[in-house]
């Protein structure tokens, strides 16, 4: 399994979920497997959070580390992760 920690351009954690620029990913024992630039992805939107779910899926993730996200955008990630 992997961690996901929701990053600044800076590397710093983010503020939130909608200002993130990118996610560092984790493997269990601490080493970065890659660093996904949310830039990249587009549109934005549910679009973006189908795409990065799938990007997550993919590379194993199962914790996401960030400083806030909002109701409606937890809901359509959460709801993403279901598909």
């Amino acid at each position: 399994m992997a961690l996901a920690i929701a990053v600044t351009p800076n590397h710093q954690i983010s503020g939130h979920f909608k200002q993130s620029t990118g996610f560092m990913v984790y493997n269990d024992d601490g080493h970065l497997i890659t660093e996904l630039a949310v830039t990249a992805l587009k549109p934005r939107g549910c679009h973006l959070q189908k795409a990065l779910q799938a990007q997550l899926t993919e590379l194993n993730v199962d914790s996401v580390v960030l400083g806030k996200i909002g109701r409606r955008s937890l809901q359509r990630f959460l709801g993403a992760c279901r598909t």
